[in-house]
Order: structure tokens, then C-alpha cells, then sequence
């Protein structure tokens, strides 16, 4: 047969291949609320040959004709052509199922990360960037910022589903001709109403559109939502949150629902989670499965029932969830008989329940653990806030830019994290560190370790140095391979080293005791000063020698006592002049006999008494001269005999009185002359035996005899000369 046309016919078919390309002889399918639909035509063409390319991912037009004489328009994308037989008419059969361009989605998998946006702007943001712009942001509540958010290894499809599950959104397709829309929304407000929008229910059979089935079910669903988590920002605020049903139904709270984690960070968020859960439960309770012959109903549309046999059945409005269509044109003879047919199934809901899909779409996990790349601002090398956390560039994603922006904060693993004690090493920039993810959760990655690779070798060459370990860092900013702190350990037999390094400064604060022992030598060099702080006592042992060599000046202070013992010689050699300041008393003993040997001048000033006891003899030999200055008294006490030589002259000077005596004979002798002089008065006496007696008055007075005694003359001249 030739000529066939889809004009006046209650169904048709419009594809890119032009009018009447194809005779729509049946189409059928499912709609939903939260679920992308599925249309199937049955095609009829005289074209036994239509390239796949026409048709596959094209838009396609299916018109349904209502009883008012408008039409109503379904839209969707070819997902599959199937070329049946020939059939006796001459037509091919054709197949095709249609399918909405958001579950083209489903064909783009990726990985991707999205950061401080809300479930919104992730929509917006996927969606624009595939260039699909057939949809509508219908969304009356606000929305948490996530402040990350992982697409890994999904679809965008699934991606997007999941986020609007967790989130209580739910979406349905409003279609016209040549294209069909997409609308996501959060509240009741967004239904819209159906354009036949008041049905009747009938149980017997009429020629004028109307519900055939009516069946009103309640079913047993939990009565209470419970969630928690927990975060380390705030690790002591319990954030767990509760919520009942609305329903009157007894005994429904006892059937909680209790999950871990929420998958929130504060209350506020998880109420709002909670409340999510819980009208999910609330949207199973009750439902309506019914069908009819009305043609213009769709999924998440709105309308009323508005005549059952049941008056209590009466009045409601209600929104269809889900609906199956199938409607068949058997003009086009092949021998189905004449005329045309159309039914739908349908189930909806009261439409006072706001819609919540459940909470379906699997949350992809990530098996075992990840490396990736610390990353940060350019110039920096070390990038941290004040949780010690990192940022990393992840190997699949391909859209990061490897700097500050590419992850969130990771929170690195520590050996001990305890209130301001603990360990603390920083992954810096560059290094790859090992990820993992809590629950497999690609939204909470954690830092759990460092791995070396080709770019960031080991400290010590290995396997030659298979025997050591350690930890050795970098200067920062700038710092260069001769730059760090190091602790190392050898453990090569025989060679044993434990080795540290400060880069610049080490400080040890031991509060309080400290015990070294060296087994062997001690070698220790400072290369500029040295200061040690003794709080109390210290005791030095050294068992055989010590020798401290000082380059230039030295300063020993003492608060208090010194007592230096030592057990044989002591030498002291001063290179240049020594001071010795002594505050108070002074007591030198030795034990045996002492050498003092002076180069030059000595000088002793003793600012009040001086006492000097020799156990035994003294012997003081002095080079060259002598002098000694006493400010006040000299008393000098020998023992036993005194004996004082002069190599020439001797002189005796006092300021005052001057006494000799000696407590048994005395005896002076000189060798030339002696003048025993008083003023005017004087006595001379010369080695020849002269003596020369002078003064004004000489007197002798004796209370015995006086004995002039002369071998020669006594000669006796004056003025007068008495005798008595």
C-alpha cells in the first residue's frame, strides 16, 4: 500500500526525516516523578533502508490527540532504532524508544570536583557545561554551601540524581512540541495542574473519558528519622538530630530510621536532612493506584477527584508519581481491526505531600587508598591553615589546576594529636602523600601518609644505605640541599651513629634531671661562645687528665666558696700578668714545700693584718731590690735566732722612737765604722780603735765605780775640771 498518511489520525509521529516518514501505529511507555521517562513507538515506513544516523540521539514528536480536539505533545530522543519485518501491507516495522536528554547523562561518565556551592549551582554548573539549557530551577527552600563535593567515576546522570536525593528535590518533564522541559523542584506549590483537571470514577463502561480503577492503599512506614555525624571542628558539640512523622499512626515513632554519618556538619543542616528523611517516609504512606481513558495526564501533574461512589473518595486532589501510556492506531490495515485505543495507569499521591525521592542512587566509594600531590599558591612551599591541613591535586582530575583551588583542606594523620601536644610533620608542596577516604567517601579524603617517587628520591642513597633512617627536613622559604635539621640512625654493625644537625640553632629544656654517659672520647666544638648556667652545685670528675686550652681571656666568677683539690702537682703557667682579687680572707696551705719564682717585680698590698707562719724554715731570695711598705705596726717574732745579711748597705729608718733589746748579751760589729748619732751628739768609733765621743753635756753617772783605764794619757780639758 501506498500513500498512507498520519493526517487525522489520533497519534502520529514527527521526526527530522520529514511528514509522514514514518506512521506512528502504537506508542506506549512510562512517565515518573524522579525518574526519566521511557516512550516505545511502533513504526510503520515505506523506506526499508533508514540510516541509524537519522535517527539515533534526534528529537522526536509524538501528538496525541484530545477529545476537546487539541493535542497534547510528547518529546524525547531516540536511545535505539530497531528495522523489523516487512509487513503485508509493504511497510517495514519499526521500533524506537524515546528518552529524555537528561539520561543522556548517563552515557558521560567523570570526575570531577565542585567546591562552596550549593546543590543548585552543582546542577547549573554540570549541566551547562554538556549545553543543556531545557530546564528549570524551581526550588523555594535554600540550600547548604558544600564545601566539597566529588563526582568520581559517575555518571553525570547518577551524579546529579544522588545530589537531589540526599537533598529532598525531585523533577519531572513538562513537554510541547519539539522539545521538553525539565523542572526541579521542592515544594507542593511547584505541582502543576493537569489540563483535564477534575476526573470522575466509574465501575461500568462509558464511552466519555474516565477512571476505570481506583484503588486507595495506606501502607506501614517508619514513624521517626535519626541522624548524626560528627565535626572536628566542633569534636565536643553533639550535632545528632530527631525527627516523627506527622502521620497519626500508632506506634510509628518505635520504627526509627537511624543513620551514620548524616553526611552534615551542624544541626541546622541536619535538621534539615532529617526532615528530608522523614517526608520520604511520609510520601509511601499513601497512594492511589488507578487508570483510565483521560489522555492529557502526566507525571507530576495535579488534579481532583471529583466523583467516586465512595463520597469520602470525593474532593481530594492528588499528584500522579508514576503513569504508563499506550495508545494504538489500527487504521493502517494490519489486520488488528479498525479504530483506535487509549488507556494510562497511574499512581499518585495526596497533593499535600510534598514529593521526596527515596534515597537510591548508589554514592560511588573508592576501594583502598590514593596518592596525590600537595599543591599550593605559587612561590610558597609550605601551604597549611590552622588544623596543620594540605591541599592536593588528585591524579584524575584533569580540571585542577594544581594550586590552592584544586581540593579542599585535607586533614592530615598524625602519630599523637593531643590538646596542643602531639607530633606535626606537613606534607609540603610537591610531595605525594597517600589519601584516604573515611567510609570510602570520595567528599571526605584525609591525608594518611608519604610516599618518595622519582622526583622526590630518599634522603640516603639507598639500597647503599639500607642501614639508615631518620628524619631529615628542608629550610623554608629557599632552602637548599645543605639546608636542614636531621636526626639519623646507623645501624650498620660496627659503625652504629646516632646523628643530629640544627640547621641554625638547637635548644634543649630539661626540666629536670639529665644524665650523659660516653662509653669513649668526647669531642665537643663551639665555634664561638659558650654559656652554662648552673643553678646549684656541680661536680666535674675527670679520672686522668684535663686540658682546657683558652685562646684569649678568661673570667671564673664564684658566689660563693671555691675548693679545688688537687691529688699531686699543679702547674700554672700565666703567660702575661695575673690578678688575683680576694673579697675577704685568704688561706693558702701546702702541704710540703712551695716555689714562687717571679720574673720581675712582686708586689704584696694586704689592706689590714697580714700573718705569715712558717712551719719550718723560710728561705726568701730575692734577685734584685726589696721594698716593703707596712702602713701601721711591723712586729716581727723569731722563734729562735734571727739572722739578717746585706750583700752592701743596711739602713734602719723609723718616724719615731727606735729600740733595740735583746734578752741576754748583744753584740754589734763593725767591720770599718760605726757612728751611733743623736742630733749634735754622736759616738765614733773606727776599726783602729778610735772613739770619738761629741755633745754639748756628757755625763757619766754610775751608782758603782767608774774605771778609766788607758795605756797611754788620759788627757782631761775644759774650762774648769772639778774632782770631787
Amino acid at each position: 500500500m501506498s500513500g498512507l498518511t498520519q493526517q487525522d489520525k489520533f497519534i502520529s509521529v514527527a521526526t527530522s526525516l520529514g511528514e509522514d516518514a514514518f506512521l506512528l501505529h502504537a506508542f506506549s511507555g512510562d512517565d515518573h516523578i524522579s525518574k526519566p521517562f521511557t516512550f516505545h513507538l511502533e513504526m510503520l515506513s515505506s523506506d526499508y533502508d533508514i540510516a541509524p544516523a537519522d535517527l539515533i540521539g534526534k528529537p522526536v514528536d509524538v501528538r496525541v490527540s484530545l477529545v476537546d480536539g487539541s493535542d497534547k505533545y510528547f518529546n524525547g530522543l531516540v536511545k535505539s532504532l530497531i528495522g523489523g519485518p516487512v509487513l503485508p501491507n509493504g511497510y517495514r516495522q519499526y521500533h524506537a524508544e524515546l528518552i529524555p536528554w537528561f539520561l543522556t547523562l548517563d552515557y558521560i561518565d567523570d570526575c570531577r570536583i565542585f567546591q562552596n556551592m550549593d546543590v543548585k549551582q552543582v546542577i547549573e554548573e554540570v549541566l551547562s557545561s554538556r549545553e543543556f539549557s531545557d530546564y528549570s530551577l524551581d526550588l523555594h527552600k535554600s540550600y547548604r554551601t558544600r564545601e566539597y563535593t566529588v563526582q568520581y567515576r559517575e555518571s553525570d546522570f547518577n551524579f546529579i540524581s544522588r545530589l537531589l536525593e540526599e537533598e529532598g528535590i525531585f523533577y519531572f518533564h513538562e513537554f510541547e512540541q519539539g522539545k521538553h522541559t525539565i523542572v526541579f523542584a521542592d515544594d507542593i506549590s511547584s505541582y502543576p495542574t493537569c489540563a483535564e483537571d477534575k476526573l470522575r470514577y466509574f465501575t461500568a463502561g462509558r464511552s466519555d473519558d474516565h477512571l476505570q480503577t481506583w484503588k486507595h492503599q495506606y501502607f506501614l512506614t517508619s514513624g521517626k528519622c535519626s541522624l548524626t555525624d560528627y565535626n572536628f571542628k566542633t569534636p565536643s558539640t553533639d550535632i545528632s538530630t530527631s525527627v516523627k512523622t506527622i502521620l497519626d499512626t500508632v506506634g510509628a515513632d518505635k520504627l526509627e530510621k537511624y543513620n551514620y554519618p548524616g553526611l552534615y556538619t551542624s544541626r541546622s543542616e541536619g535538621d534539615a536532612q532529617v526532615k528530608v528523611r522523614i517526608e520520604e517516609q511520609e510520601t509511601k504512606y499513601e497512594v492511589v493506584d488507578s487508570g483510565g481513558t483521560y489522555r492529557s495526564l502526566t507525571a507530576g501533574g495535579k488534579f481532583k477527584l471529583d466523583l467516586h461512589e465512595i463520597e469520602q473518595e470525593q474532593g481530594k486532589e492528588y499528584v500522579i508519581t508514576d503513569i504508563s501510556y499506550f495508545a494504538q492506531e489500527n487504521s493502517y490495515d494490519l489486520g488488528t481491526g479498525g479504530g483506535k485505543v487509549y488507556n494510562n495507569q497511574f499512581r499518585c499521591i495526596p497533593a499535600n505531600v510534598p514529593f521526596r525521592p527515596p534515597k537510591q542512587t548508589p554514592k560511588p566509594t573508592v576501594l583502598g587508598q590514593q596518592t596525590a600531590i600537595v599543591v599550593g599558591p605559587a612561590g610558597e612551599e609550605i601551604y597549611t591553615d590552622e588544623f596543620g591541613r594540605i591541599k592536593v591535586q588528585f591524579h584524575w582530575d584533569r580540571l585542577g589546576e594544581k594550586d590552592e583551588n584544586s581540593s579542599c583542606w585535607l586533614r592530615v594523620a598524625q602519630q599523637m594529636a593531643g590538646r596542643q601536644w602531639g607530633a606535626i610533620f606537613i606534607p609540603r608542596i610537591g610531595h605525594e602523600v597517600i589519601v584516604s577516604f573515611l567510609e570510602g567517601d570520595p567528599d571526605q579524603p584525609i591525608v594518611t601518609g608519604c610516599v618518595y617517587n622519582a622526583d622526590n628520591m630518599p634522603p640516603y642513597t639507598l639500597p647503599a644505605n639500607k642501614t639508615q633512617s631518620g628524619w631529615k627536613t628542608r629550610s623554608s622559604s629557599g632552602g637548599g640541599s645543605s639546608n636542614f635539621n636531621e636526626i639519623r640512625f646507623e645501624d650498620k654493625k660496627g659503625s652504629e651513629e646516632l646523628f643530629i644537625q640544627a640547621e641554625k640553632d638547637q635548644n634543649i629544656n630539661v626540666k629536670n634531671d639529665e644524665s650523659t654517659t660516653i662509653g669513649n672520647n668526647r669531642t665537643e666544638n663551639v665555634g664561638n661562645d659558650e654559656s652554662i648556667t648552673i643553678g646549684s652545685n656541680r661536680t666535674e670528675n675527670v679520672g686522668v687528665d684535663e686540658s682546657i686550652t683558652i685562646g684569649s681571656n678568661r673570667t671564673e666568677t664564684v658566689g660563693s666558696n671555691e675548693s679545688i683539690t688537687i691529688g699531686s702537682n699543679r702547674t700554672e703557667n700565666v703567660g702575661s700578668n695575673e690578678s688575683i682579687t680576694i673579697g675577704v680572707n685568704k688561706s693558702e696551705t701546702v702541704g710540703a714545700a712551695k716555689e714562687l719564682t717571679i720574673g720581675a717585680v712582686y708586689q704584696v698590698t694586704v689592706g689590714a693584718a697580714m700573718n705569715e707562719t712558717v712551719g719550718a724554715v723560710k728561705a726568701e731570695e730575692i734577685g734584685a731590690a726589696k721594698s716593703v711598705n707596712v702602713g701601721s705596726n711591723s712586729s716581727e717574732n723569731v722563734g729562735k735566732d734571727k739572722s739578717v745579711s746585706a750583700g752592701k748597705k743596711m739602713s734602719y729608718q723609723c718616724g719615731d722612737d727606735y729600740s733595740l733589746k735583746g734578752g741576754k748579751k748583744g753584740a754589734i760589729d763593725i767591720a770599718d765604722e760605726l757612728v751611733i748619732k743623736v742630733g749634735k751628739a754622736s759616738i765614733l768609733m773606727k776599726k783602729d780603735g778610735t772613739v770619738t765621743i761629741k755633745g754639748k753635756d756628757i755625763s757619766l753617772d754610775a751608782k758603782g765605780e767608774i774605771s778609766i783605764k788607758a795605756k797611754k794619757n788620759v788627757v782631761i780639758k775644759g774650762k774648769k775640771v772639778l774632782a770631787n
